[in-house]
C-alpha cells in the first residue's frame, strides 16, 4: 500500500493535528460535503443521491456523533434529529473512516458534542471539523485496506465473543454441578495461588 509510509511530510497548520502527508489536503467537512438535517431527508432524496455517512442521536447505532453509511430504502427512518452529509469532494466511505477516526471523532466532534449538559452535535458544528483529505485514488486505497483489516478484527473479535461466551456457559455448568450435588467436591483442596 502506497500510503503507508510517505517521504515528505508538512505542517497540517492545525497545532494538535501536526503533520501531514505533503500532497494531502487539511480541509473542513462544510468544503467537501453537503449537509442535512433528518427532517429535510426524505427515501426519494436517498435513493437519488445515493449512500450517505451520518452523524446523529439516532442514526444506524444510535449515538451522538456516530457514522454510517445508509443503504438504500433506510432513508425514510432517518430521525429528524440524525445529521446526513452528501459527499460531492470524497469517497462517502472514506469520509466514513474518517468521521469514526481518533482525530476527527474524540479530537472534534466528541469534544464538540459534550459542550452542553446534553450531548449534542449540531450541522454548524459538524460541518466546521477539520479532516484530512489524500487524494481520491488513495482513499480508495485507505478504504480497501481498512476494510480488509477491519474484518479481520471483527472476524478475531467475534471468535474471542464465542471464547468468553463458552467459557460463561462452563463457569455456569459448573456452579449448577457443584451446587446441585452433581459433582462431588468433599475433599478437594483449595489450590495455592502461583
Amino acid at each position: 500500500m502506497s500510503f503507508l509510509k510517505y517521504p515528505k511530510y508538512k505542517d497540517s497548520g492545525i497545532e494538535w493535528l501536526g503533520e501531514v502527508p505533503e500532497h494531502w489536503d487539511v480541509v473542513a467537512l462544510k468544503r467537501i460535503t453537503n449537509l442535512k438535517s433528518g427532517d429535510s431527508i426524505t427515501g426519494e432524496t436517498i435513493e437519488e443521491t445515493g449512500d450517505y455517512p451520518v452523524l446523529g442521536g439516532n442514526g444506524l447505532r444510535g449515538y451522538t456523533g456516530d457514522s454510517a453509511i445508509i443503504p438504500v430504502g433506510f432513508g425514510p427512518s432517518i430521525a429528524g434529529f440524525d445529521m446526513v452529509l452528501k459527499c460531492h469532494s470524497a469517497q462517502p466511505d472514506f469520509i466514513q473512516f474518517a468521521l469514526l477516526s481518533i482525530y476527527l471523532k474524540e479530537g472534534q466532534i466528541d469534544l464538540e458534542k459534550m459542550r452542553a449538559a446534553q450531548p449534542h452535535l449540531n450541522a454548524e458544528e459538524l460541518s466546521s471539523c477539520f479532516l484530512v483529505l489524500p487524494h481520491k485514488d488513495e482513499q480508495t486505497e485507505i478504504v480497501a485496506y481498512l476494510n480488509e483489516q477491519t474484518a479481520r478484527l471483527d472476524a478475531l473479535t467475534a471468535e474471542a465473543e464465542r471464547g468468553i461466551e463458552l467459557l460463561q456457559e462452563r463457569r455456569t455448568a459448573l456452579i449448577s454441578a457443584a451446587v446441585t450435588g452433581k459433582i462431588d467436591v468433599r475433599g478437594i483442596t483449595e489450590m495455592e495461588p502461583s
